[in-house]
């Protein structure tokens, strides 16, 4: 069965209410005005109500591993790809240009707040603000 145009309003508002009107993604209450029916765009088949957010992250995220050239069925690598995510790297060096949440408030900061800080941490504050977040990033 294929469903009218005329019909996606009721349809769309009905499996809402079946869904508690909380989008399956990202558990959040879905917002009636921006909610979206999604479907597969290979089989067309209707899946569920998705909140805007959660509807355009799918579509970008399957636009782009179309785009990408892997081989891999898209549903397993997404499997695959929890499975990564899931694994415990904490015992690997960390990336170069990796800067902490401190760091990153640290360098928001004015330079009399930076060096303001640094002394409370016992070290000498010179330079620029540039050097005062090389000097709080190797303390």
């Amino acid at each position: 069965m294929q469903l009218k145009t005329k019909d996606i309003k009721g349809y769309r508002e009905q499996q809402l209410a079946n869904q508690n009107g909380i989008c399956p993604l990202c558990l959040v209450k879905i917002e009636h005005d921006k909610s979206h029916l999604d479907h597969d765009h290979s089989t067309g088949h209707i899946r569920q109500v998705l909140c805007n957010k959660c509807n355009l992250l799918e579509g970008m995220m399957l636009y782009r591993y179309r785009r990408s050239g892997v081989s891999l069925d898209y549903k397993l690598w997404l499997g695959q790809l929890l499975n990564y995510l899931d694994q415990d790297y904490s015992q690997n060096p960390l990336h170069p240009t990796h800067k902490s949440v401190e760091e990153k408030q640290f360098k928001s900061l004015s330079k009399a707040e930076q060096e303001s800080k640094l002394r409370a941490l016992g070290i000498e504050p010179t330079g620029t603000k540039a050097n005062l977040v090389k000097l709080y990033r190797n303390r």
